[in-house]
């Protein structure tokens, strides 16, 4: 199970670091623009906060679910994470703070998905640390775009 957890990992974080440079090099294609003007990455963002905000509830509340709700939020994280990487990567240098705590938020929740033993402190203070980001990450782009 660690070695197929330990792939997926390695597949989330190709998928979201190669994505901008295919989107990049295929001229004819527009992978960028697209989805700007479907705003999938603001979809998929949206996702992605309704998934952690459950995740943390469900872990409050005890609910069985948990660690589904966790698995599909870092999921939903990595597709938040390629789909800004590639509509927005002329605007990393301005943008940089909202993508830097995105990234911080999505590594915590890898590392409590593959890493950390659920249930025990760190994996708590993970996730705590990572909605954190998140919530960082939010407010980041509202000061950004004003």
């Amino acid at each position: 199970m660690k070695t197929f957890a330990g792939g997926l990992l390695t597949l989330v974080l190709f998928t979201a670091l190669a994505a901008p440079a295919v989107a990049q090099e295929t001229p004819s294609l527009d992978l960028g623009g697209f989805i700007k003007k479907t705003h999938l990455h603001q979809i998929a963002g949206g996702t992605t906060v309704a998934l952690a905000v459950a995740t943390g509830a469900a872990a409050l509340l005890g609910w069985d679910g948990h660690p589904l709700l966790g698995y599909a939020t870092l999921g939903a994280g990595a597709a938040t994470l390629s789909l800004g990487l590639t509509a927005y990567s002329d605007r990393l240098p301005e943008v940089w703070p909202h993508a830097l705590l995105m990234g911080l938020a999505e590594t915590g929740w890898a590392l409590n998905a593959f890493v950390l033993e659920p249930g025990s402190l760190p994996h708590k203070v993970t996730g705590a640390l990572s909605i954190a980001s998140l919530a960082g990450a939010i407010v980041a782009i509202v000061l950004i775009n004003g």
